[in-house]
């Protein structure tokens, strides 16, 4: 985490060093800054590696803004992702959100073992998947289009039998 805020309140400060960010930046600040907090947060990131948190959040869920709201939705609960330009539909269990987000960007976040981008508008959870046809993957009685290409290598990820 980084945060930015123009809040100065020691309870706030006390309470974001209990998350362990990165950066606690106030406002107003400068570009150079916030550019330079984000680079030693990466390379400090990457350099830890793969590193487990305590927090299970990271692992089997992800957070999303919606208007004010932060949701939190469950990976098993995430039944595919359809995309509209810069715009994500999320269409979970219970009902569907949008954000502004790219596919790329998503999908590089998503586990590769339960998601896989079978169109290049479509991210699927592969463990909903009910069926699959020569054009299209069934998911909740929806129909996602896949292209050839995915549809072979969705095929040699999951095991089929004849």
């Amino acid at each position: 985490f980084i945060y930015l805020t123009s809040h100065e309140e020691m309870a706030i400060v006390n309470a974001a060093l209990q998350t362990s960010p990165y950066a606690f930046l106030n406002k107003p600040f400068q570009k150079i800054a916030v550019y330079t907090t984000v680079k030693l947060a990466l390379h400090d990131h990457k350099r830890e590696g793969a590193k487990d948190y305590d927090s299970t959040v990271f692992k089997n869920a992800l957070f999303i803004k919606e208007k004010q709201t932060f949701y939190k939705i469950l990976l098993s609960d995430l039944l595919y992702i359809r995309s509209d330009d810069n715009y994500l539909e999320l269409h979970t269990t219970k009902r569907k959100y949008t954000i502004r987000e790219t596919l790329k960007n998503i999908i590089s976040q998503l586990p590769e073992n339960l998601f896989f981008r079978a169109h290049k508008s479509f991210i699927i959870n592969l463990n909903e998947i009910v069926t699959i046809n020569y054009t299209h993957v069934i998911i909740d009685d929806v129909e996602i289009p896949i292209t050839t290409e995915n549809r072979l290598e969705l095929l040699s990820r999951i095991k089929t039998f004849s």
